[in-house]
């Protein structure tokens, strides 16, 4: 069984103008307890907010 439910902690939110920012998140696997970080850069374009730059990695 996957290990993907996770629980996010320590979420920061940074906005770079009205279209452009910067989520970063902390997050715990809900089952194993394995810690990691997630950080995604999100743009409005023409046809709406996009994801247009992500990275997760664990830190265990």
């Amino acid at each position: 069984m996957a290990d993907l439910a996770r629980r996010l902690e320590n979420t920061r939110i940074t906005a770079f103008g009205p279209d452009l920012g910067v989520a970063n998140t902390e997050y715990v696997r809900l089952k194993s307890g394995k810690r990691g970080r997630q950080t995604q850069v999100w743009a409005h374009l023409p046809d709406g907010w996009r994801v247009v730059s992500a990275h997760v990695s664990l830190l265990d």
